[in-house]
């Protein structure tokens, strides 16, 4: 049995491959009702055995200066409690090849050759010998759309506040849509640390057409004098597949833009 989501959420690029796999409570809900905010916080049941990530990810919203917006990381690792522990060989991502028996996980971080992911359908496999793409004949794990790597429109610093618009380049096939995301962190607040002592988030899901008119009333819990906050800009897909026995495996691709705003 196969379960397909479309993602969303909030959280840090490639943390560890122990925080990928940390012990953490299962959700209340089945793994039928998570969203992708689920899966980008890792907050995914503790059953998942193998696991890929593909990710573009832009700081600053300065992807051109860097040339962020032309790489992407990949990461994917096979676990069975604290061992590497895995009937397979590698995850096969449209054309490229991820190990799954790299001791501490196999990863890459930010090369060109992963862009070709973005923005069209591709399938995913499961390899247990390594034996070629071009005589493979069996039906892929998966087929899941990666939404093409965002470019959004040149902000600074911005400041967010009623009517101020957020604009990137919109994707007609991504039926997910994209999130908007606010996080509020105490301590780069001082001044507002005893009024608004926890840290907060909020997001709101629009769609995928290109831009979002900012309102304050989206984000309740996120401080308006002033607060220095993250933005974030995301969107992606992710699929959880049952394979043999009761294993299952987790793919999550995504992009995203961010830097820090101003609320008021």
């Amino acid at each position: 049995m196969k379960y397909i989501f479309i993602f969303l959420s909030l959280s840090v690029l490639f943390s560890s491959c122990t925080d990928e796999f940390a012990s953490i409570p299962n959700p209340k809900d089945t793994i039928e009702k998570l969203a992708l905010i689920d899966v980008y916080k890792k907050l995914v049941s503790n059953d998942i055995k193998i696991s890929a990530t593909i990710a573009n990810s832009q700081g600053n919203f300065s992807a051109a200066l860097w040339e962020e917006n032309n790489r992407a990381s990949a990461l994917s690792i096979c676990k069975d409690g604290d061992e590497i522990a895995c009937d397979y060989e590698n995850i096969i991502i449209g054309d490229h090849v991820l190990p799954l028996k790299i001791p501490g996980g196999f990863r890459k971080n930010k090369h060109p050759e992963y862009k070709s992911l973005f923005g069209r359908e591709v399938d995913i496999y499961l390899e247990k010998d390594e034996s070629s793409l071009e005589s493979r004949n069996d039906d892929p794990y998966s087929s899941i759309y990666v939404p093409e790597v965002l470019s959004v429109g040149e902000m600074g610093v911005p400041n967010l506040q009623d009517g101020f618009t957020i604009t990137w380049n919109g994707d007609s096939d991504n039926e997910s849509g994209v999130y908007i995301i606010l996080e509020y962190t105490a301590w780069e607040n001082p001044g507002l640390y005893d009024e608004y002592p926890e840290n907060q988030y909020n997001f709101v899901n629009v769609v995928d057409n290109g831009s979002y008119t900012f309102q304050l009333s989206d984000f309740p819990d996120i401080p308006h004098q002033n607060a220095l906050v993250k933005l974030t800009i995301l969107r992606g897909v992710f699929d959880i597949v049952d394979i043999e026995g009761e294993d299952k495996f987790r793919i999550i691709a995504y992009t995203q833009a961010y830097g820090y705003a101003r609320v008021n």
